[in-house]
């Protein structure tokens, strides 16, 4: 990873610049290195079945919609033939279309397929995808939600919370809807 800090001139010496980059060189060295994948929930996980379920009523995943592609028939292949039709695969045809493209162009350019974690809320001319365990953002924030390739479904907000640095556990998340802690995510 690479980071370029600059200071201008009227906030500081080039010793407080050096002691910035000093703490994040300390920062860095002390965080654990851990990838997306790490912190995806198992699936039998409580809060994941309370995310699908309220998933489920938002009416966001439902029977296929469009032409099967690549990514749709190795799900297929890999989990089941009715794996599309029940799980968390986007309903909207768009969406779907975004994901095998994605997937496609992920294959092309030598990406771990297994490892890719894509931002929904970005155009995929953005080239909103990541194949290095981290979440891919445009700028200082990303869109949300997340899908990984890994799991086959998008990440719920607790996830979204634990990729940002939020520790869930000691967090009191009661009364807090599924789609509430992804929005809350997207503004950290």
């Amino acid at each position: 990873r690479a980071f370029l800090m600059a200071m201008s001139e009227n906030c500081g010496q080039r010793s407080h610049l050096q002691d910035a980059v000093a703490l994040a060189r300390l920062l860095m060295s002390k965080l654990p290195k851990i990838t997306v994948q790490d912190l995806l929930m198992d699936d039998d996980d409580v809060a994941l079945h309370e995310a699908k379920k309220e998933w489920e009523k938002s009416g966001k995943p439902g029977p296929p919609t469009g032409s099967r592609k690549a990514y749709t028939e190795l799900l297929q292949q890999e989990r089941g033939p009715d794996f599309v039709d029940n799980a968390w695969f986007p309903q909207d045809g768009k969406l779907r279309s975004a994901l095998n493209s994605i997937f496609d162009m992920a294959k092309k350019a030598g990406l771990d397929t297994n490892a890719l974690v894509t931002d929904l809320g970005q155009s995929s001319k953005q080239r909103p995808w990541r194949d290095d365990g981290l979440l891919p953002c445009n700028g200082t924030r990303s869109a949300g939600p997340h899908y990984s390739f890994l799991k086959a479904r998008p990440l719920t907000g607790r996830e979204e919370l634990l990729c940002r640095g939020l520790p869930c556990s000691r967090l009191s998340l009661r009364g807090l809807s599924d789609s509430d802690l992804r929005r809350m995510a997207s503004q950290v």
